[in-house]
Order: structure tokens, then sequence, then C-alpha cells
């Protein structure tokens, strides 16, 4: 990807992973041999020392914990990350999947769902992206 730096060039290369989530329930086999598994309990630890301090780790995180993390939560986290990383069409994306996989979860999504919608002034009533 020209023009990029490294930071930009491991960005889109892990958005193009990431998005493969919003069609499957996993990463893409290249992706699953490629990306390091941890335990969950080693991701949360590192997970909150990151949290809204570096939203590229937090995805990288995402990743390497696609064991341990439910696809709801990974989704939602993404969600966020892609939030405050300024791109608001990918956000919503995943905060759509994130409600559509998991229905009891799906109030407390679906008010962070309306409030991001919100925030980005789309209508509050608009259908999820999926």
């Amino acid at each position: 990807m020209k023009g990029l730096n490294e930071r930009e060039y491991r960005r889109a290369e892990g958005l193009c992973e990431d998005l493969y989530t919003l069609i499957e329930d996993h990463p893409p086999p290249a992706v699953a041999a490629r990306v390091p598994r941890r335990g969950r309990d080693e991701i949360a630890a590192e997970l909150a020392g990151v949290w809204e301090r570096d939203w590229d780790r937090v995805l990288e995180l995402l990743r390497e914990g696609a064991d341990s993390i439910p696809l709801e939560v990974a989704s939602h986290a993404r969600g966020r990350c892609w939030e405050a990383l300024g791109d608001s069409d990918t956000a919503a994306r995943f905060f759509a999947r994130a409600s559509e996989l998991r229905p009891p979860y799906r109030e407390d999504l679906s008010a962070a769902f309306a409030g991001f919608l919100m925030r980005v002034g789309l209508p509050v009533e608009a259908e999820p992206i999926a």
C-alpha cells in the first residue's frame, strides 16, 4: 500500500483480517496460522493496560485472543477501536455484527450502537449494517 507508514500499513492489513469476522465466526485460515494465540487471562491483562491508550494494540490483542474472546465481545471492542480511530463506517459494521451475534446481550450492545449512531449523526432507527 503505497504512501502508508508502517503503522498505517499494519492497521490496514489488520482491518482486512478483522472484516473477515463480519461474515465468518473465525479469522481467515492464513491469519489463524500467522497470528500467535494467547489465553484469555494473558490477553485480558494486557488489554487492561492499553485500552483507550493504544487502539492499534487493542486490535492486535483481539486477533491474538481470537480463540478465547467471544466473537460478539471482540466485535463490540473492534467497534470501539475503530470509532476511536475515526473510522465511523467500520465501527458501525462491528457494532452491528456484535448485536447480531448475541441476541441476549443485544440490549446492552444496541444501546451502545444507538449512542454511536447519534454521535455520528445517523438516525437511531437505522437498520444495522451487516
